[in-house]
């Protein structure tokens, strides 16, 4: 059997596709009436513009930028170690997607915060590039 969305083989017992949700298609017409010889589901998925699109964590993205940008510019390491402990949050719950990123950001947010308070106790007030 054949998902009717996306064309990833099911097993017999599937009534639901796993990656994209659709309903299993018992009919192998739809992938054999196309004389696609060597030529598997996905690639026809492909051809007519259906696309897998993985899931992305936008807050670790979201975090990651801010707190790089954050290290020049002042209340953005604040927001990006923010965002990027929501994105660690919601890596956990996506099984690990945009972990990398959001420790990253979390590992930026925290120099740049850092950086801020050792340039208070020493200068005595903020510190200006």
């Amino acid at each position: 059997m054949f998902c009717g969305g996306c064309g990833k083989g099911l097993a017999a017992d599937e009534r639901f596709c796993s990656q994209c949700g659709g309903q299993a298609n018992t009919s192998q017409q739809r992938f054999q009436s196309h004389n696609t010889v060597g030529v598997n589901a996905n690639d026809i998925t492909m051809m007519h513009g259906q696309q897998n699109h993985q899931p992305r964590n936008g807050m670790a993205v979201a975090g990651f930028v801010c707190a790089l940008i954050g290290i020049f510019i002042f209340p953005l390491e604040i927001i990006g170690l923010v965002f990027s402990i929501l994105g660690l949050v919601r890596a956990n719950k996506m099984g690990g997607i945009g972990r990398g990123m959001a420790i990253a950001g979390i590992v930026l947010g925290a120099i740049g915060i850092g950086t801020l308070i050792w340039s208070i106790v020493q200068n005595g007030g903020l510190f200006i590039w």
